[in-house]
């Protein structure tokens, strides 16, 4: 008996220490992100409209209105920097140029910010700050995903080492405003 169970080795864990460490933490960040923090801004608005009183419904709904006017700002300042510079917004069509000016000076996914401030001021202008809220999380959890799976692997195969270079100066989303003050990019 002993030589049969010798003769199979154990099974192998097919991830490293480190890949279930990262699945854990991913894991842990999603939940606080999708449950905790609109839980507890939900509270904390609750909160804010009882002292507030009649106010509250202005500040909720101006606070749309304001992330609204920004998201369509931005974009269509990607937008149209994406076309005007000749590059590619539709993810069906491979990107001719690497664009690293404008919008994308200051964060890598200007479309993706844009797209999810204009959902979360529709969602509290239409229904509540907490509908727009998770209609924030969820176009950003949703786009994110395919643009780490799919987008950015296609621009690392498109443009090399100019992406990597790229990717490692420019935040993914946070735009980096102290940009704004440095000497800007000269094209190659």
């Amino acid at each position: 008996m002993d030589k049969l169970q010798n003769d199979f080795p154990p099974p192998e864990n097919p991830f490293s220490p480190g890949a279930l460490k990262r699945i854990a933490l991913a894991t842990v960040g999603a939940c606080f992100f999708l449950i905790v923090v609109p839980l507890s801004l939900s509270a904390l608005v609750g909160a804010l409209r009882q002292g507030l009183g009649p106010l509250a419904e202005h500040v909720e709904k101006g606070t749309g209105g304001v992330a609204l006017l920004v998201g369509a700002f931005l974009l269509l300042w990607a937008l149209i920097f994406q076309i005007t510079e000749g590059g590619s917004f539709l993810p069906i069509l491979p990107p001719r140029r690497l664009i690293t000016t404008g919008p994308y000076r200051y964060c890598r996914n200007p479309l993706l910010l844009g797209l999810s401030c204009y959902y979360g001021g529709f969602g509290v202008l239409g229904y509540s700050f907490v509908t727009g809220l998770l209609a924030t999380l969820a176009a950003l959890a949703l786009l994110s995903l395919y643009i780490k799976g799919v987008e950015e692997p296609r621009m690392e195969r498109a443009f090399g080492d100019e992406y990597r270079r790229y990717r490692a100066a420019t935040p993914f989303l946070i735009p980096q405003f102290s940009r704004a003050f440095e000497d800007p990019p000269r094209d190659s």
